[in-house]
């Protein structure tokens, strides 16, 4: 009835200690295995060798588009290494990870570590009081790594992240919007008072690429590839798998996606440039014939399209551990994007190696529902970023 109280009977009780321990018990896990993997190993190691690392900066942000919503901006520095500097038990996870996604512990090749911060917004960014039909105000400030492992015959790639991050006020998110709305737009954001609550995040992912050898082509140097690329992710941050499709067009470009830090390619190993925020950028090969109309110059382009299926995002389910602003998440996500890349073969010198500069158009599907509109979303990525 109602009004009663609810007795929690002996069995009842049970239940609920046991679901407790378990999800104890599973987050206990992910804390070990997200804070294992994330151990920034090549920044500690004393390996003092700059040309086995790379590094960029990425800018995220709607303003290239005109827009101030939702996904808002993003800043991501990026370190990678291709020297094996794990720590022994970084390695053993990682060989376990690897098994389980289907690759060889002997095909890994590089690793890196990204940092940076992700912020969130509603549409009305000047209103100061509490929007429940809007996305919540939420921000992160994160650090990740990545391994790579790529196949002898550089075909498949596969993607082991650990990441460990925090929302709320220590994301510091609130202060970085102020001061790029002083600098680029004059309005000020006054809704922060009303974001998603401090709470520490984990995500471990799994990430495989496949070339897709029907889908190559090769036209008097100008060429065009096709690589799939599934993804699963596990945390309080997010949890979802995804499933896209890149194709991507060129000269010297390589079997599949960059990431793996070097790159084979008839029979020779290549320095490939970092990547940027969405660990997808798409690069020009070794030098050569590869120019882009002049000398100096190479270039490429690349279309992306990823479907996302949504178990739980922080940035709109809210807090997992407290009550926090949330709204209703759509639970089918999809991103396209368009881009394009200039790597400057030239600008090689005796600090760093040759600099190239990315720009990615991204259109995302809406992400939740409301009684109020919700429209999709736009934003743009710049990226910049040379190999030592």
């Amino acid at each position: 009835m109602p009004g009663e109280a609810h007795h929690i009977g002996p069995l009842e009780h049970s239940m609920r200690t046991g679901a407790f321990a378990g999800i104890h018990r599973c987050w206990t896990a992910l804390l070990a295995a997200a804070l294992c993997m994330v151990t920034p190993q090549h920044v500690l190691a004393d390996s003092g060798n700059l040309k086995d690392h790379a590094a960029s900066f990425t800018f995220e942000n709607d303003l290239f588009f005109n827009t101030d919503r939702y996904y808002t901006d993003g800043v991501q520095l990026t370190i990678r290494s291709r020297v094996d500097e794990r720590a022994d038990l970084t390695k053993r996870l990682l060989d376990t990870f690897c098994q389980g996604a289907g690759c060889s512990k002997d095909d890994f090749r590089s690793s890196q570590i990204r940092f940076g911060q992700l912020m969130y917004t509603p549409r009305q960014i000047t209103v100061s009081r509490p929007q429940p039909l809007d996305r919540p105000w939420a921000g992160l400030l994160y650090l990740a790594s990545d391994y790579n492992y790529l196949s002898p015959d550089a075909s498949t790639l596969t993607t082991l992240t650990g990441e460990v991050g925090v929302t709320g006020p220590a994301s510091h998110v609130e202060q970085t919007q102020k001061w790029v709305h002083r600098t680029f737009t004059g309005q000020p954001p006054r809704g922060w008072s009303n974001q998603v609550p401090g709470e520490l995040g984990l995500l471990v992912s799994v990430q495989r690429k496949h070339a897709l050898g029907g889908f190559v082509a090769d036209t008097n140097g100008l060429q065009g590839r096709v690589d799939g690329h599934w993804r699963v992710a596990l945390g309080n941050i997010m949890t979802y798998g995804a499933a896209g499709l890149t194709a991507r067009f060129g000269k010297g470009l390589p079997k599949v996606g960059d990431e793996a830090g070097d790159v084979i390619k008839d029979k020779k190993v290549t320095a490939a440039p970092p990547v940027g925020l969405d660990n997808a950028l798409m690069g020009a090969g070794p030098a050569g014939d590869d120019s882009c109309i002049v000398s100096w110059l190479r270039c490429s382009a690349f279309a992306t399209v990823e479907v996302r299926l949504m178990a739980r995002n922080i940035f709109l389910d809210g807090p997992l551990f407290r009550s926090g602003p949330h709204v209703t998440p759509r639970r089918l996500v999809a991103d396209m994007a368009l881009g394009a890349r200039l790597d400057f073969p030239e600008t090689r010198n005796a600090w760093t190696g040759p600099w190239y500069v990315q720009f990615k158009a991204t259109r995302r599907t809406p992400e939740f529902k409301s009684p109020a509109p919700v429209a999709s979303q736009r934003f743009g990525a710049l990226t910049v970023g040379t190999d030592f």
